[in-house]
């Protein structure tokens, strides 16, 4: 996938970002609408993207690598970039679902 976007900052800075990246899917299990558990039961997604930005001041490239793990509980594992992040899948719409990881 790839996105691009360009504007003129409120103090007439102009900046571009770019992005571009892969994701894939390994083993993803998810089960019927309805019925228990109501989250992905097993597998994978990686997602690598690369995001390029440009401004008056100069260019800046950022990799990030982000793995989610499945269980079949509303926590999902999230590994971005060696830092491990906690994903509430039944966070409600508005609230955020990230936090870290208290078990390490």
């Amino acid at each position: 996938s790839s996105m691009s976007r360009s504007g003129v900052l409120e103090d007439g800075t102009a900046r571009a970002h770019d992005m571009s990246g892969t994701a894939e899917y390994h083993d993803v299990v998810v089960p019927i609408p309805g019925s228990d558990p109501r989250y992905p039961v097993s597998g994978t997604i990686t997602r690598n993207m690369t995001a390029t930005w440009t401004t008056d001041e100069g260019t800046g490239t950022r990799d990030v690598t982000m793995v989610i793990t499945f269980d079949g509980t509303a926590i999902a594992i999230a590994v971005v970039n060696g830092e491990v992040m906690e994903i509430d899948l039944s966070a409600r719409q508005g609230r955020s679902p990230l936090g870290r990881n208290r078990g390490g």
